[in-house]
């Protein structure tokens, strides 16, 4: 039973994949955090529709700050996040008319963070649980290009106690979604 849920399984995700809306998003990625200076950065996605409202997404950003710089005391940040999680896009006809998408998602993944004080000689690294919730609009150019712009808060927990909450703090991304496969509004002419 094993084996044929082995082979079953896989080919009934990959048929689902190919009909749906594939796409890639790039993005500038700037982060807040409680523990470090505001981090810019850049943010590649991943994600299939599985309706017409609802994508499965796979979000992975790099950030990173300079806190005192040219000091001696100075302190650097590094932050890479890996999110999954999913999209849900409501339909507004009042949005739809200027070919906008309201996008609302929520994520859970991993952030890994790295400081480096060179006065000190010390690093710090650190892996926590990390949770975000992004609310944003899209531009719908045409079937294939859709700049958008998101907003978000996150939290990140430690792995073994949810609610010792380690970093916290707003997020925003603006980029630019490119759609590979699948038709996502052939009724609107776009």
């Amino acid at each position: 039973m094993k084996k044929v849920l082995f082979f079953v399984v896989p080919f009934l995700l990959l048929s689902s994949i190919l009909h749906a809306s594939v796409f890639v998003d790039a993005s500038s990625f700037h982060s807040t955090s409680r523990n470090a200076p505001r981090q810019s950065g850049f943010a590649l996605d991943f994600g299939f529709s599985i309706n017409n409202d609802v994508d499965a997404v796979f979000k992975s950003a790099y950030t990173f700050a300079v806190d005192n710089e040219g000091d001696p005391n100075e302190i650097s940040y590094e932050f890479l996040y890996v999110f999954i999680g999913g999209e849900y896009s409501p339909h507004f006809k009042i949005l739809e008319r200027y070919r906008l998408s309201w996008k609302n998602g929520i994520y859970m993944g991993l952030l890994r963070s790295y400081s480096e004080n060179k006065l000190l000689s010390k690093e710090n690294f650190e892996n926590n649980l990390d949770y975000a919730f992004y609310t944003g609009l899209q531009f719908d150019a045409n079937q294939h290009f859709a700049p958008f712009l998101n907003i978000g808060f996150h939290f990140a927990s430690d792995k073994r106690d949810f609610f010792d909450v380690q970093e916290r703090g707003f997020q925003a991304e603006l980029g630019l979604r490119f759609y590979f496969f699948g038709s996502r509004d052939s009724t609107s002419g776009y």
